[in-house]
């Protein structure tokens, strides 16, 4: 992801990582069990960061591909998100303007006749590509393998004789092409660390 860019081999050098999560919020609470609109928050996208790496996780190592592709793309924008909250954060003049934000990220909706409206990920998305250069390319490439279209319509099969020229098509199909698998993997750490890591400054 550009200049913040961390690598993992495996699906193991990720697996602390859920663990540092269950501690964040834990050493939270032990510290300071005050429950704050920022801390309900913090939670709902720590635990949704939580299941989307531990299910991208088993998807990697089980050699499905669509299933780590969902995963990843839902991570991108939990990472997107808790960005957007941070600098919006940021800008707040007073301790008005600051519940005022942190609520309507909260209880944003878009559902006729909310109180506040949710934010549109692609703003979130565009915004935290200021910071992580790489993460609106590939938003857009896992974008392309989850709708419904070319890419994801031809992940059915692999050139299986190079010399022949011939095509396996397979349903289910449970591979990853080329250097698919490496580059999932790496992409769920990295997403699932930068999470964990905008989540302590805020806490």
């Amino acid at each position: 992801m550009g200049k913040n860019a961390i690598t993992f081999q495996t699906t193991k050098d990720i697996e602390p990582l859920l663990e540092e999560i269950r501690n964040i919020i834990f050493e939270r609470i032990q510290k300071d069990n005050n429950l704050s609109s920022l801390f309900f928050l913090l939670c709902g996208l720590l635990n949704k960061a939580y299941e989307l790496t531990e299910t991208a996780l088993w998807a990697i190592d089980n050699d499905r591909p669509q299933s780590a592709t969902f995963m990843l793309r839902g991570l991108y924008e939990t990472l997107a998100f808790i960005y957007y909250v941070e600098s919006k954060i940021k800008q707040a003049k007073n301790k008005e303007e600051y519940q005022e934000i942190i609520s309507s990220l909260l209880l944003g909706s878009k559902k006729p006749g909310g109180l506040y409206s949710s934010v549109n990920i692609l703003t979130c998305i565009d915004k935290a590509s200021k910071v992580f250069t790489e993460l609106r390319k590939n938003y857009d490439d896992l974008s392309e393998l989850v709708h419904p279209n070319a890419a994801s319509h031809f992940y059915i099969g692999v050139p299986d004789n190079e010399k022949e020229r011939t095509v396996t098509l397979q349903i289910p199909f449970y591979k990853f092409k080329k250097s698919d698998k490496e580059k999932s993997l790496n992409q769920i750490g990295e997403c699932c660390f930068h999470v964990i890591k905008i989540s302590k400054r805020l806490l």
